[in-house]
């Protein structure tokens, strides 16, 4: 039996109040529970549900350890790093999604856009410089 992604999205129960949920629980989701006390990471298997959805990828590492006639003897993995989810961009989304203005009135907004219009600029300018330095002054924007 063929369904849409809508179809699908309704038998799942994912609607807009689930969204609001899953997005109030990812800001809300201390950042400590993926620590032990004195600050070394968890066993993902000890990580509440909650705690690993903050993490979007970790990067193990396989020690292996051989005895004295070469024999492998255990291997051991190691979690070296994670990436976790962008908290701030959760922030964003839960502001968007309730509609309450959060960011600003509409002159703000303006005056971001056109902040984003001279760090476009700028950004362009240093893609071309060879130098570690450049005076990215408004009045160098406008000529460049």
């Amino acid at each position: 039996m063929d369904q849409t992604p809508a179809r699908a999205i309704e038998m799942a129960h994912i609607d807009s109040a689930w969204m609001l949920s899953e997005l109030a629980c990812l800001w809300e989701t201390p950042l400590s529970a993926l620590f032990n006390g004195d600050g070394t990471l968890r066993p993902i298997t000890e990580l509440s549900r909650e705690a690993q959805k903050l993490v979007t990828s970790f990067e193990v590492h396989e020690l292996t350890e051989y005895n004295d006639k070469g024999d492998k003897v255990r291997v051991r993995t190691r979690v070296g790093k994670i990436k976790l989810i962008d908290r701030l961009r959760v922030l964003e989304d839960i502001g968007k999604h309730t509609k309450v203005n959060a960011f600003g009135t509409r002159e703000k907004a303006d005056a971001n856009e056109s902040f984003a219009d001279m760090l476009r600029a700028a950004s362009a300018l240093l893609k071309k410089s060879t130098l570690t330095e450049l005076d990215v002054t408004p009045g160098e924007l406008e000529s460049g």
